[in-house]
């Protein structure tokens, strides 16, 4: 048949091993995450305690010693880390740094923890108590790793306190109260808190992913129909080039808000919690402006060829744009996902829908309004092209003779 010897027949396994190549590459970073190096905080307030006859006791002081040879001993290993223990001087001071996204959580050793300890050995004995806060707006699935890492601490204290307990009493004959043995199967108690909550309307926490494609999609149709549209005029002299490369960056503001508020109405419609409309939505169509302002800019130096680059970029950037850069292998964390536009718009609408509900001047607004700087520079500088005003030029001679 004369369509077996069509090269493009010959050529079609090759282009299918190229894409299953391609976008089986995509599926990588998703099949085994590793936390490395999360941030937690460690807290010890721990103010010890002073019995009779004996030397002052603080518990806290040697959990806290326990945390740094364990740091000491994974950072001469070969592997990284689960978690990166950060001391803390105090619980306010660790809340403040999670509502600034510095830590996943933090393993808090209350002042009255060496005291409690100590009373268990009493005819009054109560209960010590080690605190978990969970910072889970930070990302669902690593903060979910966290509370499970700090959860398992907490049940090395418990496990290291009974023992103690154990020792002292065999020392004094074994002998304990009702209340006391009541205490010994879990002498710690944990209190565990969230902030931050992702709640129950955020698509379990993915809802500032969830909001990419669709401004990402809409951002390169409208770059490639503008372009086009710009494409097929034949333009007298540089002026009128210039004034339309200006007009296109303002449709693009138009049509930035237009996406913005669209989106958002549409979001909250169907019933995602939006904390502040009109911020959400202006911060939205700032993502969207700078994705245009990105995209016309390669148009209209390379043409619509660049298409490709932004659908690999979409490709290649959605399974990681949900991923703490924690659970990354170091390859996509520095060359992969640091160089995608799209983070910064999720990293913006986590603030927004988690932390704070203000659009503000932060590192995400400042970054993409940066490249919206740079995407409108190299479109109006286009207009300048020598290529395109001999074009020009040339078809304004073509229409007047």
């Amino acid at each position: 048949m004369s369509i077996l010897r069509s090269k493009w027949v010959a050529l079609s396994p090759v282009m299918v091993a190229i894409v299953v190549l391609i976008f089986s590459l995509i599926l990588v970073p998703t099949v085994h995450p590793k936390p490395q190096k999360l941030p937690v905080a460690f807290v010890n307030e721990d103010e010890g305690v002073q019995l009779p006859n004996q030397p002052p006791i603080n518990m806290g002081k040697n959990i806290e010693q326990a945390i740094q040879n364990m740091a000491k001993s994974n950072a001469a290993g070969k592997d990284q880390p689960p978690i990166d223990w950060m001391q803390v001087d105090s619980e306010n001071k660790a809340k403040k740094g999670m509502d600034k996204q510095h830590y996943y959580g933090a393993l808090i050793i209350p002042k009255d923890f060496s005291k409690k300890v100590a009373s268990l050995q009493t005819p009054r004995p109560s209960a010590p108590k080690v605190k978990i806060v969970v910072n889970q707006g930070m990302n669902a699935a690593a903060s979910a790793i966290v509370q499970q890492i700090l959860n398992q601490a907490a049940d090395h204290i418990n496990a290291n306190v009974r023992q103690q307990l154990l020792q002292a009493m065999s020392k004094k004959g074994g002998m304990v109260t009702v209340e006391q043995a009541a205490l010994l199967a879990s002498p710690v108690e944990k209190e565990t808190a969230v902030i931050h909550a992702v709640g129950t309307h955020s698509a379990n926490g993915n809802a500032p992913v969830s909001f990419v494609q669709p401004i990402w999609m809409a951002s390169l149709a409208a770059a490639a129909l503008l372009h086009l549209a710009m494409d097929r005029r034949a333009f007298a002299h540089r002026r009128e080039k210039l004034a339309a490369q200006v007009m296109k960056t303002v449709v693009g503001l138009l049509l930035a808000l237009i996406a913005g508020f669209g989106l958002i109405g549409m979001a909250d419609a169907i019933g995602f919690h939006i904390p502040s409309f009109i911020d959400m939505a202006l911060f939205v169509s700032l993502a969207f402006f700078s994705f245009f302002a990105i995209e016309s800019a390669v148009f209209a130096w390379i043409g619509l060829k660049g298409i490709p680059i932004f659908i690999l970029l979409l490709f290649f950037g959605a399974p990681l744009l949900s991923m703490a850069p924690e659970l990354m292998t170091s390859f996509y964390r520095d060359w992969v996902y640091s160089w995608l536009p799209q983070r910064f718009m999720v990293e913006g609408l986590r603030e927004l829908f988690f932390f704070d509900p203000t659009f503000q001047w932060n590192e995400p607004v400042s970054v993409l309004c940066w490249l919206a700087f740079v995407g409108v520079v190299l479109v109006i500088v286009s207009a300048f092209k020598k290529r395109m005003v001999q074009e020009s030029e040339e078809s304004g001679k073509l229409v007047t003779s």
